[in-house]
């Protein structure tokens, strides 16, 4: 069995805090990155130089996937449940695609589905940038 452990002394910090070393130039300061690591002003006017980002790659719709972000476009969309389990789209005008297809779109990010209301109560599905994209093809 081993003893009680030996008191530590109130001036002798734990032994798992850091420590600089003896000699060491390093402050809390430069550490943390306060002085050494602040902007200076090239950074910034390099910072604004920068080229734009490179243009995205539009994905190919089939005429099926076309005919569904059209409708979204167009139609007003929405998925609503009626049941548990049991959800349909619904449209204001127009005609109403396959409940599949919305989910598919919604799944690739070619479309948002609001998430800001209950499912019951129905919610919009919109065309996001890329699904815009698609139909300006």
């Amino acid at each position: 069995m081993q003893g009680p452990a030996p008191a530590r002394s109130a001036t002798r910090p734990p032994a798992w805090r850091w420590r600089p070393r003896s000699g060491s130039s390093r402050t809390r300061t430069t550490l943390l990155g306060h002085y050494e690591d602040a902007p200076n002003e090239e950074t910034a006017e390099q910072a604004e130089a920068e080229p734009a980002p490179a243009p995205v790659n539009v994905p190919t719709a089939t005429p099926a996937q076309q005919r569904t972000l059209e409708a979204i476009r167009d139609n007003g969309v929405a998925l609503q449940e009626l049941r548990v389990g049991q959800c349909r789209v619904t449209v204001e005008r127009g005609e109403r695609p396959r409940r599949d297809m919305v989910e598919w779109v919604v799944g690739q990010g070619w479309a948002r589905q609001a998430r800001n209301t209950s499912l019951f109560d129905g919610q919009a599905v919109t065309l996001t940038d890329i699904g815009e994209a698609i139909l300006a093809r």
